[in-house]
């Protein structure tokens, strides 16, 4: 199948601004390629026989220089122009006209469609839930207590092994209660939903603005045998949503957390939780602020390399 690649180069300071811009056209399978984070490991590392610093641009390793960050997507030929049309109106709107550059070339999907299976291996990605992917040759046998995941992403996103995801499942593990209700946003591949629903929650909805990902997500459901209480829909995060849940649960970045935030309080009821991932770092402050200005009380903040995930509790009782 022919794809176009879409490659949009911004400031590294952008990058976050520009996802959460792709996330709101439907798009959220990319790749982020910084070269400045390549230099700062490299020159971490010091000389090696493998490379020579010499060839690493003297700006790229004292910080005088940030080269732009690459952010690459793929859309299907079909419609590839209007889509990349569209995107830069929104990037324009986001960053400004001279934020960003946009690049586009053809590609056939049997470059890189399937190519990243190889990376994607079995993992524990909490300290019960154990991911496997759907394709391995050798099925998984968890050990005694631990939840087993089968998954195929497709195009969506969502393996387990992301620290946004790991995250979010580890403070599943923690603060879901047998019998909790669960709202799962940007529900991606279904991942989170699956994991709610094993881990022992009564109903859960997952919400995508993808298409495509809700399709993934109900097939994931299936095959994970939790269709009976697990399901995603469409829709744009709340959007039109008419229930509220124990757990309200949203893997997304920084700026849609903040816009979702207030939301998010009104779709959990007294008592319960909202926990939130896909949190860079150093965005923690900007997100607690909203999340605590919305009504929560932030229970606990939760790290695993640059990524945070944030658990708060609305005020109250469910009796």
């Amino acid at each position: 199948m022919k794809y176009t690649e879409i490659r949009i180069k911004t400031a590294a300071a952008l990058v976050e601004t520009a996802t959460a811009v792709l996330m709101n056209n439907g798009i959220y399978d990319m790749q982020i390629d910084d070269p400045a984070e390549i230099a700062e490991m490299l020159a971490d590392l010091g000389e090696t026989e493998w490379y020579d610093l010499s060839q690493v641009p003297e700006g790229y390793l004292d910080g005088s220089e940030r080269p732009d960050v690459t952010i690459t997507v793929f859309v299907e030929a079909e419609g590839g122009e209007e889509c990349c049309e569209r995107l830069g109106k929104s990037l324009a709107e986001a960053l400004g006209a001279d934020g960003f550059r946009i690049e586009t070339a053809e590609r056939d999907d049997s470059e890189w469609k399937f190519n990243w299976k190889k990376y994607y291996t079995t993992a524990k990605v909490g300290s019960r839930v154990v991911v496997s992917p759907t394709w391995e040759e050798k099925e998984y046998v968890p050990e005694p207590g631990e939840i087993l995941i089968k998954m195929d992403p497709g195009m969506a996103f969502g393996t387990g092994t992301h620290e946004t995801t790991s995250l979010a499942i580890r403070m599943l593990e923690k603060y879901l209660k047998p019998g909790d209700s669960v709202l799962d946003i940007g529900t991606g591949s279904g991942i989170l939903s699956i994991a709610a629903a094993k881990l022992g929650a009564a109903e859960v909805l997952g919400v995508d603005i993808d298409r495509d990902a809700v399709d993934v997500a109900n097939e994931n459901i299936g095959e994970n045998g939790v269709s009976g209480t697990a399901r995603a829909v469409y829709g744009d995060l709340a959007a039109g949503l008419d229930r509220s849940a124990d757990i309200v649960v949203a893997n997304l970045l920084a700026d849609l957390v903040v816009r979702f935030s207030a939301d998010a309080f009104r779709h959990t009821v007294p008592g319960g939780m909202f926990i939130s991932s896909g949190i860079l770092t150093d965005k923690e402050p900007l997100v607690a602020e909203a999340v605590t200005k919305a009504g929560f009380v932030i229970e606990e903040v939760m790290t695993d390399g640059e990524w945070c995930s944030i658990a708060a509790g609305r005020p109250g009782s469910a009796n």
